[in-house]
């Protein structure tokens, strides 16, 4: 399929991520592309974050003339940097430069006053996005010339059912609407974004009129959040903040056109690029660290947002627990309005953000539920946080608790204790025993899940996999601990968790789960048959409540299976007395 065909373009290289260091890739690379090129997201990405400027020079005029002028103006500050010297007219042409190049977009509508997006770390985002959040292998695209040599134009590589039909929102657009048009164009995503400046809206839904991309990306103007209004002195002001906004906004015009689906809104992502200030703080008034460069130009919207991007996505946290309750205020009477999103996502300007965000989705979902990751060179670092609601498989990547030295023993019967598979049953048996006795008042209980023998070559093991978890009843459900003092959770978050059943956050197995696999192997040198078996604990967490039961089960499990507790000290010094 062709998307456009204006701009040019340049080699690609394997990328390894995250990059932290930039690099400017020779100009010779350029002229070894011929006429049909493919190229994947990663590769592109890639590109956009080593630009060479020579090459877009020759191609764009006004970037030229704006790489002309930052060059100057560092000859005459003498031991400046070029990065120092950069000003909001050469980013904003290097960006058009981009986008025209690499991605056949068109950033017509861009004034001084409104932000600039750099487009390696958007572009980063969606990459993560739709490849690891959305599980898509690869995405490509194809650089077409024709036989003038003219474009080369944009076509996909991926069929729309590699793909799949993949829905987004992007909440904040700003003027450029950079998320929303970049996940059109490269990735076929359909989007709705929102905004709250009147201008920006208007700049948007030209920009996006401007690339033909009308039917794929849908611009909202949203009114204020609670947040923003009771700065405002707006008292009377609607509970909501920027997620809920957009959700209701998007209802009401679906219901205005009398849109047969106005009643379902199922996303596959949300995304946004918060305000990073706070309107009570200076940061945005001190030079940059590094180069000592002013702040990028900005609006109030997008520059300020109360208690900054921390404030902006716990709102948007609450909001995702809120609406997913379908607690959402529509025009209609007749029929109430759904919504979901698989992953809600948003990028973030400071690594104490990321860590204070996270340790709250981790206290309040589970560690299965979240997801994060960081792209850029230096001081140019941007993190990125997801959460998703839906339920885990209980062996989940994002569940597994960091190695412990008593995740491993060996039980060393000392006696004859017969065949492989009585060893491995005794075993068994003892950890059995284990859960029936409640240790720390846990009510556990012990599944045999398989029984296995395997070969390879000479070598042949008995193993048996032991499944341990709480014998859990429906009303241990809420298990957010409202006392736990490292976590700081508002109360306005707590009010939406309680009274409800949070159960729908567990996997069916409940708050943990520890796989013991018992293996004994074939040892011929042993003629009396006194078998080692070795014990491994593979374990996984999905709450507060489930990381305490591990750590009790862990501390005393070795001793009790091994017997080398207080209790069968007794015990053999009992049955040696009584012999």
């Amino acid at each position: 399929m062709d998307v456009c065909d204006e701009g040019d373009h340049k080699n690609a290289e394997t990328l390894e991520l995250p990059l932290r260091k930039r690099r400017h890739r020779d100009s010779n690379d350029d002229s070894k592309i011929q006429n049909n090129y493919n190229v994947t997201s990663l590769q592109v990405l890639e590109r956009s974050q080593n630009p060479n400027f020579e090459e877009l020079a020759r191609q764009y005029q006004k970037f030229k003339f704006a790489w002309i002028a930052t060059k100057s103006l560092q000859k005459e500050r003498g031991k400046a940097s070029f990065s120092s010297c950069v000003t909001q007219e050469f980013t904003i042409e290097l960006t058009r430069a981009l986008l025209s190049s690499h991605f056949r977009l068109k950033l017509l509508y861009l004034d001084e006053d409104h932000l600039c997006p750099p487009i390696p770390n958007r572009f980063f985002y969606l990459h993560w996005i739709h490849t690891h959040l959305m599980g898509i292998k690869w995405v490509g695209v194809k650089y077409v010339r024709n036989n003038k040599g003219e474009g080369p134009r944009l076509e996909y590589n991926n069929t729309p059912s590699e793909l799949g039909n993949v829905d987004g929102l992007d909440i904040g657009s700003g003027a450029s609407c950079i998320y929303s048009m970049l996940a059109a164009r490269f990735f076929r995503s359909t989007m709705i974004t929102s905004e709250i400046d009147s201008k920006s809206v208007s700049l948007a839904n030209a920009n996006v009129k401007a690339n033909h991309l009308s039917n794929m990306v849908t611009v909202l103007q949203v009114p204020p959040t609670h947040s923003q209004q009771q700065q405002q002195q707006h008292n009377n002001s609607a509970i909501g903040g920027p997620l809920q906004r957009a959700v209701e906004i998007y209802f009401q015009q679906q219901q205005q056109n009398f849109s047969p689906l106005k009643s379902r809104l199922v996303l596959d992502f949300v995304m946004t690029n918060p305000p990073f200030y706070d309107p009570a703080s200076t940061d945005i008034l001190t030079a940059r660290i590094g180069d000592g460069r002013q702040r990028s130009n900005m609006t109030v919207s997008e520059a300020y947002y109360p208690v900054g991007e921390v404030g902006f996505v716990t709102e948007m946290i609450e909001d995702s627990l809120r609406i997913s309750n379908n607690e959402i205020q529509a025009t209609t009477t007749t029929t109430k309005p759904y919504f979901s999103a698989a992953w809600h996502s948003s990028m973030l300007g400071k690594k104490t953000s990321l860590i204070k965000l996270k340790k709250l989705l981790i206290h309040l979902l589970g560690p299965a539920h979240v997801e994060s990751t960081e792209y850029g060179p230096g001081h140019y670092t941007r993190w990125f946080l997801a959460w998703t609601l839906k339920q885990p498989p209980v062996n989940a990547s994002g569940a597994i608790c960091p190695h412990n030295d008593k995740d491993h023993f060996q039980v060393n019967y000392g006696v004859p204790i017969g065949t492989r598979d009585v060893a491995v049953r005794e075993v068994v048996d003892r950890i059995i025993i284990f859960c029936e006795s409640s240790p720390g008042g846990w009510d556990l209980r012990a599944t045999i899940n398989k029984t296995i023998i395997s070969s390879t070559g000479h070598n042949e093991e008995f193993v048996a996999i032991v499944r341990i978890q709480e014998n859990m009843p429906p009303v241990v459900a809420n298990f957010v601990d409202e006392t736990e003092s490292k976590v700081e959770i508002p109360e306005s978050i707590l009010r939406v968790l309680r009274g409800r059943d949070n159960s729908r956050f567990l996997p069916d197995e409940g708050h943990f789960l520890i796989e013991a696999k018992i293996i004994v192997g074939y040892n011929n040198s042993n003629s009396e048959n006194r078998q080692i078996v070795d014990v491994h604990l593979s374990c996984y967490r999905h709450s507060a409540r489930g990381a305490k039961a591990i750590e009790k089960i862990r501390n005393s499990l070795d001793k009790e299976v091994c017997r080398t507790s207080r209790k069968w000290r007794r015990i053999r010094e009992r049955q040696q007395w009584e012999k």
